[in-house]
């Protein structure tokens, strides 16, 4: 189309007329009212029950661990089987007193190993430390005829306790169980004397 020119003069041109609908802006769109939209806030969802689920699970799982190390402490306090003994076990469900530990190396003693493969009584232990004194030591490296051991609890007594921290003579001991012999025991619920016939007879090396 060629190009119009008002050079000549008396020029009559007139511009085309815009067009009856314009073209929409983003500005001439509508704008949505706040108020349009509710003002209640949103109800809170239920977690998945699979979550649900891990998480008593897990709960499940803990306290499941707790009762299996309850059963394990209960397992290690279990008692000596020796009826009315209520030291606790060590091996074969027996105590040390009963059997429940390494015997002493000596041929037919059945004592309990202290040391080196040895009872006390056959140079297991730690020795009094007085010299030539070849007693086992209590305590503060002393025997008892030394020094060494606990005193009785019994007020103003000097005595050395032997069992329930007294004394014999307020307690601490028991009597030969021999019948008719009124000696105070010392070895395997026996007097020295019927406890080296004992061992005697059994062949044990004193």
């Amino acid at each position: 189309m060629p190009l119009h020119s008002c050079a000549s003069g008396g020029c009559d041109f007139q511009p085309a007329p815009p067009p009856s609908s314009p073209l929409e802006t983003p500005w001439s769109l509508p704008i949505p009212s706040v108020f349009a939209f509710p003002l209640t806030p949103p109800t809170p969802t239920s977690p998945p029950a699979s979550t649900l689920h891990s998480h008593e699970e897990q709960h499940d799982d803990e306290h499941g661990n707790e009762d299996v190390e309850e059963v394990q402490v209960i397992e290690r306090r279990k008692l000596c089987v020796t009826p009315g003994c209520t030291s606790q076990a060590r091996a074969y469900g027996k105590c040390k007193k009963h059997g429940g530990s390494k015997r002493c190396s000596v041929m037919h003693c059945t004592k309990s190993v202290q040391s080196r493969g040895l009872c006390i009584r056959h140079g297991g232990g730690s020795r009094c430390k007085v010299e030539d004194c070849e007693r086992a030591a209590q305590s503060r490296g002393l025997c008892k005829l030394h020094g060494g051991g606990r005193p009785c609890i019994v007020p103003g007594c000097d005595k050395k306790a032997h069992l329930r921290q007294l004394c014999r003579k307020h307690g601490g001991g028991s009597k030969c169980q021999v019948v008719g012999c009124d000696k105070w025991a010392q070895r395997n619920y026996m007097c020295l004397t019927h406890a080296r016939m004992s061992d005697c007879a059994a062949g044990v090396i004193v």
